[in-house]
């Protein structure tokens, strides 16, 4: 059977993760003139830690990432804790693997190290199913090239996802709000390394250590003047204190000890069936961005990049569609739900005081870890072959 020629276009978490866990002929091109390493933190939940713990990177995950002991979510006003689920030790016996908190620059390397060299300094203009082959044009100085079979990892702007399906968006009425501070600025609050959550409101805010940094993260509502889709846009950390007047004194000491926040708006997309077209699919959030609130974005990116590397290992070029088509049987019903849910969440999480928020409140209390099973205990290459 010839070598599978396989093009990825997209050089961050989920085209890295499906380099490095295929391992055979991959070409990886990326616009920027270096690999992209930006963002913040990132919660790596079992479902992914078991892929990047198959690539060998367990070690320095636990020399670079913080194994989190436990997720706490406290009143927004008085900070009094409505629900502590233990991580740490439970949740290796359960799942086989720490729950983490790893910055995204620090995870990017790692997974940079494992894959093929990237081809920097290359925009993908536009990707054409040819029958046999997939062409790709570059922008200008770079000739069209051919391949079995395009990925497009290539994230919320995806130029390859144009080739295969219309993205129609939906404005949440919500912003996020995310930041890095040095953890010794908060030392008192991460004494035990936990991830905190503070629910109230139409709004909520998440921080937890990576390594020897705090990672922070903030919904808050915003009208439709506010749309931009970006990672790197600026935001005011004035602006963020605001629009948290009234919430917890903890809360305000994280926002306080930050330097600069970015900001920018949580678009909503539909669930789809699918992700494919002919020798083109996508995966990560070119496939199916989801909003943060179940922080499972990076998770189900890296489970498609290992959920497809196994539906593609051993296959010739002919193959290619067939493993496509079972790759969307397997993956769309369970991508739908999570995004699903992590819009339910977002409303839960936001409730005002009352007898939905004392409900919801002791809902949390009474939650346990084997509940969420059907999520941290998924192994996307035993999905995909069974």
């Amino acid at each position: 059977m010839s070598e599978l020629s396989v093009a990825v276009v997209g050089a961050g978490i989920a085209g890295l993760t499906f380099a490095a866990t295929y391992g055979e002929a991959c070409s990886l091109y990326e616009k920027a003139p270096a690999a992209p390493s930006i963002g913040c933190g990132l919660q790596i939940a079992p479902n992914a830690a078991r892929v990047l713990h198959s690539l060998g990177l367990a070690e320095e995950l636990g020399r670079r990432a913080t194994k989190l002991q436990a997720r706490e979510f406290r009143r927004w006003d008085t900070g009094a804790t409505i629900a502590c689920t233990q991580l740490g030790a439970s949740c290796e016996r359960l799942f086989g693997t720490p729950y983490y908190g790893v910055r995204r620059s620090d995870l990017h390397h790692m997974l940079l190290r494992r894959a093929p060299a990237v081809r920097t300094g290359q925009a993908v203009t536009s990707v054409a199913d040819q029958g046999e082959k997939v062409r790709i044009d570059f922008s200008t100085g770079h000739p069209s090239i051919e391949h079995d079979i395009v990925i497009g990892a290539d994230g919320i702007g995806s130029v390859v996802r144009n080739s295969v399906r219309p993205d129609n968006t939906v404005f949440s009425g919500q912003v996020i709000y995310r930041g890095l501070i040095p953890r010794d600025r908060v030392r008192h609050l991460f004494d035990e390394p936990k991830a905190v959550i503070w629910v109230g409101p139409a709004r909520h805010f998440v921080c937890y250590p990576v390594g020897e940094f705090v990672s922070f993260s903030a919904s808050v509502p915003a009208d439709d003047s506010w749309e931009q889709e970006s990672w790197t846009a600026p935001g005011s950390v004035n602006a963020l204190a605001e629009a948290y007047i009234g919430w917890s004194r903890d809360l305000h000491a994280v926002i306080g000890a930050a330097d600069h926040v970015s900001r920018w708006a949580l678009v909503d997309r539909e669930p789809v069936d699918e992700w494919n077209s002919g020798r083109i699919t996508l995966i990560g959030d070119a496939a199916h961005p989801m909003l943060p609130y179940a922080a499972q974005g990076a998770n189900q990116a890296i489970e498609d990049a290992a959920a497809l590397a196994a539906a593609l290992r051993g296959r010739g070029a002919q193959q290619v569609p067939s493993a496509l088509h079972r790759l969307m049987r397997v993956r769309s019903e369970r991508v739908g739900k999570i995004q699903r849910v992590s819009r339910e969440l977002g409303m839960t999480l936001h409730l005002p005081d009352g007898p939905e928020q004392i409900a919801r409140d002791t809902a949390m209390a009474t939650s346990s870890l084997t509940e969420l099973t059907w999520l941290w205990g998924y192994e996307p290459d035993k999905a995909i072959t069974a």
